[in-house]
């Protein structure tokens, strides 16, 4: 048990230091140069477009499901 609770506690450093590290504020000045709203417009947009086509993909495999297990059901194979 001794390794275990060796790994969950450096589990839980590791973990703290990410919720530090995100949390922490940032000079403006850093972040001014490298945020450009046109390119979070854009990226925004491509997220966007992303969330679309996987939704999509997502409700045509669920119709091609249906139709596979209504298909069983029915007996019907060709």
């Amino acid at each position: 048990l001794g390794g275990f609770e060796h790994a969950a506690a450096w589990a839980v450093d590791i973990a703290r230091l990410v919720i530090e590290a995100t949390t922490q504020e940032r000079p403006g000045w850093l972040l001014r140069d490298r945020v450009d709203p046109a390119v979070v417009l854009a990226t925004r947009r491509q997220i966007q477009r992303y969330a679309r086509d996987m939704s999509v993909n997502i409700a045509v495999l669920l119709v091609l499901l249906l139709v596979f297990l209504v298909s069983i059901a029915t007996g019907v194979s060709r």
